[in-house]
């Protein structure tokens, strides 16, 4: 019995090293980065950019939030997103994460000549203007 216990014991430390040394040799941060951030090649974008929403409040985010209103030919969605989930500064950065997450191509807003046009405050803004905490901006399909 106690012939097992330590061949246990043995077996146990060796797989606990090989993981960990396989582990250190095989991380890469460019790898982790594209899982955690690089949508799926299988997976199908929606048609329609109101079909998905990211509904409430954020937590623990304060101030540090932006709300987008899209209005669609087929409807509507609200969304408000953590500053913290925004990689960058700008409103084109806030369209990117928001298609990410709710699983639409970002270029129908992004090219030039799109059928989108998004307003702050009622004034038409540039997708490359800075966005501010609590800021709010209504996307309008033609």
């Amino acid at each position: 019995m106690v012939f097992f216990l330590v061949l246990f014991y043995i077996f146990a430390v060796l797989l606990f090293l090989l993981i960990k040394i396989y582990s250190k040799s095989e991380f890469n941060l460019e790898k982790l980065n594209s899982l955690t951030n690089d949508r799926s090649r299988w997976i199908n974008l929606a048609d329609n950019p109101c079909v998905n929403l990211i509904n409430g409040e954020p937590v623990d985010s304060g101030k540090e939030y932006v709300k987008v209103h899209l209005e669609c030919i087929e409807g509507s969605s609200d969304n408000t997103l953590s500053l913290k989930a925004v990689e960058g500064n700008t409103w084109e950065d806030v369209i990117n994460t928001l298609a990410r997450v709710n699983l639409f191509n970002p270029d129908d807003f992004l090219i030039d000549n799109s059928n989108w046009k998004c307003f702050r405050g009622g004034v038409l803004i540039n997708l490359d203007s800075e966005i501010k905490n609590s800021d709010y901006i209504n996307c309008n399909e033609k």
